[in-house]
């Protein structure tokens, strides 16, 4: 076994001085299986980065925060969250992993990050306490860029939220999923933001989905959208015929359960 050299810096300045030589370590879980391509390692735990806000219309998760420290706070965040995390890992990785991690780590197969998507969730980062959309950081993720310290996710609360998938057993990772939730602006207008999971290296936003149901496309016509975007998403897992075929049914089921319909 190699040397491993471990930094526990108390602040945000002194981590970020020492990203350049060293992982940020977290819950540990998905850090460990890369146990022997790492020489250093920053733990994150004095940072009190683990903090769970819930407002009534915003909700903050700081990036050390638990996935079971979600779930335990299912009675204040949207229950499909509580799901997603629940859908993510077992109790064992739960108590450890931590939301931050899931998003640096997470793939398309990820029911957390396909449920952070359809919150249209925020990240905030360090240096420079920049906030960019996750979809835009998930694109980024493995890119040529100065090292980056998450800090914590923020979004909005939605008015409704409802989160399904389909996989070979109850507990196994989704070969589809798919996440939808429903926002009211003040004039009382409804806006619908969805995800899709199950492939690929990251999630995808249904951009085009959400902008047909503003226009007042029918669920059918929807549906066929959410069947395009999994088009050509197969695997060794499953064909795209296949995930295109329940991207489409579990899209008019959650459309006509968040909508009323």
């Amino acid at each position: 076994m190699g040397s491993l050299t471990y930094h526990r810096p108390k602040t945000i300045k002194e981590t970020l001085a020492l990203m350049e030589k060293g992982v940020p370590l977290a819950g540990g879980t998905a850090l460990t299986p890369q146990r022997y391509n790492v020489d250093a390692v920053i733990d994150l735990q004095d940072l009190e980065l683990d903090e769970l806000k819930v407002g009534k219309s915003e909700i903050s998760i700081g990036a050390t925060v638990k996935l079971q420290a979600i779930i335990k706070a299912q009675k204040e965040l949207p229950q499909a969250l509580a799901q997603a995390c629940r859908q993510e890992a077992a109790l064992n990785i739960r108590n450890a992993a931590t939301i931050g991690g899931a998003v640096m780590k997470g793939d398309g197969r990820s029911p957390l990050l396909t449920a952070l998507l359809a919150l249209d969730a925020s990240v905030l980062t360090e240096p420079g306490n920049k906030s960019e959309s996750l979809e835009k950081l998930l694109e980024n993720r493995g890119g040529a860029h100065k090292p980056r310290l998450i800090v914590a996710l923020e979004m909005m609360r939605p008015n409704r939220m409802i989160y399904e998938q389909v996989s070979r057993s109850p507990a196994d990772r989704p070969l589809v999923c798919l996440a939808v939730a429903e926002y009211q602006s003040s004039k009382g207008e409804s806006r619908v933001i969805a995800a899709l999971g199950g492939y690929g290296e990251q999630p995808v936003r249904l951009t085009k989905m959400e902008e047909a149901l503003v226009k007042g496309a029918s669920l059918e016509d929807a549906a066929a959208l959410a069947e395009k975007a999994y088009s050509d998403s197969g695997d060794s897992f499953a064909s795209a015929a296949y995930r295109a075929e329940i991207a489409g049914v579990l899209a008019r089921r959650l459309l006509t359960e968040v909508k009323g319909r």
